[in-house]
């Protein structure tokens, strides 16, 4: 959900904490917007290819998943006003950084937080349900038949 005042939406303003101070951050355009918006997921897919199978290769998933977080808010922020990556690796941490793209996120996606609600609100009418798993534990016939005798 966009936690942006109407004062700075009307502004087209992203307010970020970068680095301990107050930043500014002008929202992108429609055009602009599209364009990152469609860099994501393959910006975002490369996280998921990571083989997660210890400390080491978790480690090594949070710094992927930290520079590419870093790598679309240097893309979104194109007044550069969070400056660049050698300033922001001596002054921002990992927290305003996941804060920063999370702030793009909600910009660049307004409808998400409705569809997030619009879902529970189904959900706590009854209307849907997840199916529930299949319980049977028979195996397959060998021939292959899995016709029921009458």
């Amino acid at each position: 959900m966009d936690t942006r005042t109407d004062e700075q939406k009307i502004r087209g303003i992203l307010p970020v904490r970068w680095g301990g101070e107050l930043r500014e951050v002008p929202t992108l355009k429609r055009g602009a917007s599209r364009i990152w918006r469609e860099r994501l997921p393959g910006a975002l897919t490369a996280v998921g290819t990571v083989n997660v199978d210890g400390f080491a290769s978790f480690a090594s998933l949070g710094n992927l998943a930290g520079d590419t977080m870093l790598d679309l808010i240097l893309e979104y922020d194109q007044s550069r006003v969070l400056g660049d990556r050698e300033w922001i690796d001596a002054h921002v941490d990992d927290e305003e950084i996941y804060a920063a793209f999370r702030g793009m996120l909600e910009v660049a996606y307004p409808f998400v937080g409705d569809v997030r609600g619009i879902l529970a609100e189904i959900r706590g009418m009854g209307l849907f349900s997840p199916s529930p798993l299949p319980t049977s534990t028979s195996t397959p016939s060998p021939s292959g038949d899995s016709r029921r005798k009458k």
